[in-house]
């Protein structure tokens, strides 16, 4: 006797098309409540400035005679709070700010007589 079934595959054309839009409309509202993540914008610019030989509460503290230095500036921007000098004078920390070069004897004391400058480390490569 012959069979009247059809063969499964037959019902698969009508069937695939319905389940696959039966599921973008239960996913849609899901995909549509995810919140979009804000990028941040660009640095266009990057502004370091160096106080010198005063301490962090005398320029940024609460009693701070420079204010927008201390209140307005950190509000727009970063302000670094554990950012500390390499030596103990000046031109070690300058040195090393622009170049990452550390200090050696002679930039540890500002060079109180005059050479050349010696590396005091290699860098790699």
């Amino acid at each position: 006797m012959p069979s009247h079934s059809s063969p499964p595959h037959r019902y698969l054309g009508a069937i695939l098309p319905l389940l696959l839009l039966t599921l973008g409309i239960v996913t849609t509202p899901a995909l549509a409540s995810v919140p979009k993540v804000k990028v941040a914008a660009p640095i266009h610019h990057v502004f370091v400035i160096v106080l010198e030989n005063e301490p962090y509460q005398a320029s940024f503290g609460k009693h701070s005679p420079a204010p927008y230095l201390a209140k307005v500036l950190p509000a727009k921007g970063a302000l670094l709070k554990q950012y500390y000098a390499i030596g103990h004078y000046s031109l070690d920390n300058y040195i090393a700010m622009v170049s990452g070069q550390a200090p050696n004897a002679a930039t540890q004391n500002d060079c109180p007589v005059y050479s050349e400058f010696k590396l005091s480390s290699s860098t790699p490569g």
